[in-house]
C-alpha cells in the first residue's frame, strides 16, 4: 500500500466522520422544530482487491445521508383549533402561491396552521394549505383548492 493510498483512505474516513458530526449537530439544533425528521448517516467500508506493485491498495469509507420520512413523529396536544397532525402516512399539500399548478405544490407534516387576513389556513412557514371544502358529512362542496375557516 502506497503512502498516497493510505492518505486517501484516511481522508475519506475524516470526511465521513465530519458528515456524522454535522448530522448530529443538525438533529440537536432541530430537536424542537415542528415536523423535523432526523438525519442519519450510513457508512460503508470500501475495500479494494486491486493489487499494485506496492501491495494492495487501501479502500476507505463511503457514506450517505438520509432522512426517514415515514417515521412517525410525536403528536402533541394544543389548544389552538387550527393545529392539526397526521397520524400515520401522509403529508399536507401546501403552496406559497395559491395559483400554482400541481408541479408547484410542496409537501409537509408541519400542521401548525393559523388563518391569514383572508381566512385561509397558512402554516408557520408561510405556506397555504390546499384541500377541498366539505360539509358536516365530509362531502366535497366546491372545487376550491384552498381551505378556509367557516
Amino acid at each position: 500500500m502506497s503512502l498516497n493510498s493510505a492518505l486517501n483512505a484516511s481522508v475519506s474516513g475524516l470526511r465521513a466522520q465530519s458528515a456524522a458530526v454535522a448530522a448530529v449537530s443538525e438533529n440537536i439544533a432541530n430537536a424542537s422544530t415542528t415536523a423535523y425528521k432526523t438525519r442519519e448517516i450510513a457508512f460503508k467500508s470500501l475495500v479494494t482487491g486491486n493489487q499494485t506493485s506496492a501491495g494492495f491498495s487501501s479502500g476507505g469509507v463511503i457514506f450517505s445521508s438520509y432522512q426517514d420520512l415515514s417515521q412517525q413523529g410525536q403528536i402533541q396536544a394544543f389548544d389552538t383549533s387550527t393545529y392539526v397532525a397526521i397520524n400515520g402516512n401522509g403529508f399536507f399539500v401546501v403552496t406559497d402561491d395559491v395559483n400554482n399548478q400541481p408541479s408547484g405544490y410542496t409537501y409537509t407534516r408541519n400542521g401548525s396552521f393559523s388563518t391569514d387576513a383572508q381566512g385561509f389556513l397558512i402554516n408557520s412557514e408561510g405556506y397555504y394549505l390546499l384541500g377541498q371544502r366539505t360539509d358536516d358529512l365530509g362531502n366535497v362542496l366546491s372545487g376550491s383548492s384552498r381551505l378556509e375557516l367557516s
